[in-house]
């Protein structure tokens, strides 16, 4: 016994461990020896499924974050010259998509001491030309979105669809509704490193029948439908086996998130680190970001010194730097760039790893 636990204190604490059981296991092979690995049945019940659980009125299963946000862009009208404006933060997976639409991408700054860019740092990119703002909830902090609706031009509101990215905060709620459920299209990703996940995928959610039609329409092939460029994004009936049961462990998964993280913020508190999370109720710490004065060569030896494995803030670099921009009018996002680190956090985490990477935290220099 003293020996397991001595290997437990010495061993390397893994950076990511997808959220998956048995039953996801279970259910796909069940699948694939009842119903193939078609588009079919389960996709159809699972989609229902998880607009039910998300509040909203239709929702569509899709095989990447690109995939989904390529077809949200559409939906939105995005052509050649129109512009989408998109925080320097959000998805390499959304700037991916809008450059098959051929719509100029407009790249804002976040704001001081923030994770997301301030109502004002928006409204001053909307142009007539808008067709659409993206709106991430950046490593699961929370941010109410609400108030920026108000500073649209009435003349403009039927233009610009709101597409607010929950892949990071799936399932929290504010005010009695979910994060992003006022949105007129969410994306929810479903890669390894997300809450859930069916190892690579999307759904799409809208209340819209319109933007419903016009997605579903372009998602899949084939039919007696006149002849128009469609695109082949539909996932399989087992990986939607394998999305039913990670929608089941979703309470549970997101409340050893918040306990993980909310065990985080305190160790934060009496440290020489930072971070953004301001909503620890609601945050759903899909990620953990801290950030220190020091350079980042220290701060990367100090924590693999402490047996763990941690990762750049970006897993690419922010919009900003793929387009060549200069950093001096990002200076917010080029400050989480060159002064962040992502630490371990998921809901496989032991007790013990918890305690190791709160004791590192409370012990920076």
């Amino acid at each position: 016994m003293l020996t397991n636990l001595s290997t437990q204190k010495n061993s390397q604490i893994a950076f990511l461990k997808p959220t998956l059981t048995r039953n996801e296991l279970k259910s796909v092979l069940e699948t694939l020896i009842l119903d193939g690995v078609d588009n079919g049945e389960a996709v159809r019940n699972y989609e229902k499924e998880f607009a039910t659980a998300f509040d909203y009125q239709k929702a569509l299963a899709v095989t990447s974050v690109t995939s989904a946000y390529h077809l949200a862009f559409l939906a939105a009208g995005a052509e050649e010259g129109s512009e989408v404006i998109l925080p320097s933060t959000a998805p390499v997976s959304s700037l991916d998509a809008l450059g098959l639409t051929g719509a100029t991408p407009i790249i804002t700054d976040i704001g001081r001491d923030s994770f997301h860019p301030t109502m004002e740092q928006i409204a001053e990119k909307i142009t007539a030309r808008t067709r659409a703002i993206v709106l991430p909830y950046t490593f699961g902090s929370f941010r109410d979105f609400e108030s920026l609706r108000e500073r649209i031009p009435s003349s403009d509101k039927k233009n610009i669809k709101f597409i607010e990215d929950i892949s990071y905060m799936a399932g929290a709620e504010y005010q009695n509704h979910f994060a992003g459920g006022n949105a007129d299209i969410a994306i929810v990703g479903l890669n390894p490193d997300m809450i859930m996940t069916i190892g690579k995928g999307a759904i799409v959610l809208t209340d819209q029948n319109a933007t419903y039609a016009t997605m579903k329409d372009l998602r899949m092939h084939g039919g007696s439908r006149p002849y128009r460029m469609r695109f082949d994004y539909s996932i399989t009936d087992y990986q939607a086996a394998m999305g039913m049961e990670q929608l089941s462990l979703l309470p549970t998964v997101l409340e050893r998130r918040q306990k993980i993280g909310s065990m985080y913020l305190d160790a934060i508190r009496n440290s020489r680190l930072k971070t953004y999370f301001f909503s620890p109720g609601t945050d759903a710490f899909g990620a953990f970001p801290v950030l220190f004065e020091t350079d980042m060569e220290h701060a990367t030896r100090y924590f693999q010194s402490q047996g763990m494995e941690i990762r750049k803030i970006f897993g690419q670099d922010p919009l900003h730097v793929l387009l060549d921009l200069p950093g001096s009018e990002f200076p917010n996002t080029q400050k989480l760039q060159d002064r962040g680190l992502l630490l371990p956090l998921y809901p496989y985490l032991t007790k013990l790893n918890v305690e190791r990477i709160t004791s590192a935290i409370k012990g920076f220099y």
